[in-house]
């Protein structure tokens, strides 16, 4: 993309519209995308840094007055620099309490969009991170109101979050303190803990003081901070985009740039459980989902989205998986096969390459519904190509056998075996074509059917030929009619035989792909687990050292409330 589009806008009512064009542009990223989001109050400078994401100095717009500028959600898909296998999307959002909007209903659901679809959420602020910058992320207070994680569940403290939300960074702009903490320099990241210390509860007014910085605690599992100071002065502000590093604060461009490696680093592609990676398609229908929940007046559950979403995808895993299987068998497939065998081993082949392209796409395929129809659907087409093949070896028999008897029927019809002697030299013929046909090529698996109900079809031609033979006695006759009969009934055992035959290399065909997906769903049903249990890790952890720190700032805070008591003298 050369700039940014407009990925969801307000419309005149209040509520949020999905662009189709951004639409269009995400879902034609097939790799997995990793998902920059930022948030924060108007005019505090959100969209400079994600030009910077970007590796552009223009690209979002920037505003030098009063009045925000971005609106709803603007979206930027640009290559990841330090990650080919991935896209880097940016989403700039519209800047919280923009006074001329006036609707925080509006603003929550922007701020809850950017921290949904994305894997790294930025919050972008001014000055300090006191209680007056907390108060101002109070839409983080407000997640439970505009987010469920399960359906039908009454009331949620939020503490599923963690399995869905992004890595948090908290960026301060305009700083001009010092990193000290009780005459000790500290890192950005500990003045950002510092921040979110909990007051006992016998504080005044604690649950006002306390609840967004628990939000933050509970919600993110990892965070991260970085402090700026002013790019230039404020009359430079107006051509910031203008302007070049050499001309910038170097304190300033310094910051900016491990900001931007340590996002290019650290982000990762958007998931959902049990650590899906999202494509850009994923996220553009996730968003449709999210959006079109808001219009029917329901609260977004993620649960239900992701559940949604899986069935999408699944959808179209099935459908891409499917394709693929016909366009191959097509292209390598050449009708007649000479065994059940050849159409066997490309069917095994290709069938193996569609549940690759299945198991790679599917997930969260519930009772495994996706993958047993498409096994169904694989499996009927696989007897629709074994007909089809069975047909064009038929065909091709017969226009072999009416090409190879054409000279028996033009002797037939000039009365050549209608004379003493001609049964003996109608039944050379037969046995000089059918020694001709078994030598053909490429006659298929139903040569031996075809050639027995030739030989049926000419039995009465052939009795009438020996019965009006006067130079054959009435025994000879019957020895002749004999050894016909003898020789018709071994080749319908021949056919039966090679019917038997190609029905068990199908029987085989299919119990080895059964066998294939049984292989490939326990791969992925232990991969799926593998992902699991590292969330649930990943989430007990987080839990544990969050419970620790709480512990460990309530023993620091009462402290200074210890007393020694002395020892008494007891004589």
């Amino acid at each position: 993309m050369d700039a940014p589009v407009c990925l969801v806008d307000n419309t005149s009512d209040g509520s949020l519209i999905v662009k189709q064009d951004a639409l269009n542009i995400l879902a034609s990223l097939r790799k997995p995308v990793a998902v920059v989001s930022i948030a924060g109050k108007y005019r505090t400078g959100k969209s400079y840094l994600m030009n910077r994401l970007a590796g552009k100095s223009v690209g979002f717009s920037l505003g030098s007055t009063i009045q925000s500028h971005t609106k709803g959600i603007w979206m930027w898909c640009v290559e990841h620099p330090c990650n080919s296998d991935q896209h880097l999307v940016l989403l700039d959002t519209e800047g919280l309490g923009d006074v001329e909007k006036g609707d925080k209903n509006n603003d929550n659901w922007i701020f809850s969009l950017s921290i949904l679809l994305s894997s790294t959420f930025i919050y972008n602020s001014r000055g300090t991170i006191d209680q007056h910058a907390l108060e101002d992320l109070h839409f983080v207070t407000q997640l439970t109101q505009c987010i469920k994680v399960e359906s039908g569940a009454e009331a949620e403290t939020g503490e599923e979050f963690v399995r869905f939300f992004p890595t948090f960074v908290w960026a301060v702009r305009d700083f001009t303190l010092d990193l000290e903490i009780n005459g000790e320099e500290v890192s950005a990241d500990d003045y950002l803990e510092h921040a979110l210390i909990l007051k006992p509860d016998s504080s005044r007014q604690p649950s006002h003081y306390n609840e967004p910085r628990k939000c933050i605690r509970d919600y993110f599992s990892s965070r991260k901070c970085f402090v700026f100071v002013s790019p230039t002065t404020r009359k430079n502000m107006k051509t910031l985009e203008q302007m070049s590093d050499q001309n910038l604060d170097q304190e300033f461009v310094e910051e900016t740039n491990r900001f931007c490696q340590y996002v290019y680093d650290n982000v990762k592609a958007k998931m959902v459980p049990p650590g899906t990676d999202l494509t850009g398609a994923m996220l553009a229908a996730l968003l449709e989902i999210y959006v079109d929940s808001l219009h029917s007046g329901n609260i977004p559950c993620l649960d239900n989205a992701v559940t949604s979403l899986a069935k999408i995808e699944n959808s179209k895993a099935l459908a891409d998986a499917v394709k693929y299987f016909q366009e191959m068998m097509e292209k390598t497939m050449k009708f007649p096969s000479e065994t059940v065998e050849e159409l066997s081993n490309i069917y095994c082949q290709h069938e193996k390459e569609a549940i690759t392209i299945f198991m790679k796409r599917s997930f969260h395929d519930e009772d495994q519904k996706y993958q047993r129809e498409m096994e169904d659907t694989i499996k009927t087409l696989y007897q629709k190509y074994c007909q089809q093949n069975e047909k064009a070896s038929e065909d091709k028999c017969r226009a072999l056998l009416d090409s190879l008897q054409e000279p028996i029927a033009d002797r037939l019809k000039n009365g050549q075996y209608a004379k003493p002697g001609g049964y003996n030299l109608y039944a050379a013929d037969q046995q000089m074509l059918e020694c001709m046909y078994s030598q053909a090529p490429g006659k298929g698996i139903k040569s031996d059917f075809i050639l027995k109900e030739f030989m049926k079809e000419k039995q009465n031609e052939s009795q009438s030929i020996l019965q009006l033979d006067k130079s054959l006695t009435k025994k000879e006759k019957e020895i002749k009619a004999e050894r016909e009969r003898r020789a018709l009934a071994e080749q319908e055992l021949k056919a039966q035989e090679q019917q038997m035959a190609a029905m068990e290399q199908q029987k085989q065909a299919m119990e080895q792909s059964h066998k294939e997906y049984i292989k490939e769903f326990d791969k992925k049903m232990a991969d799926d687990r593998e992902k699991a249990q590292a969330e649930q890790e990943r989430i007990l952890a987080h839990r544990l050292a969050e419970q620790e720190r709480s512990i460990r700032e309530g023993y620091q805070q009462m402290q200074p409330q210890l007393r020694v008591i002395p020892m008494c003298n007891i004589s």
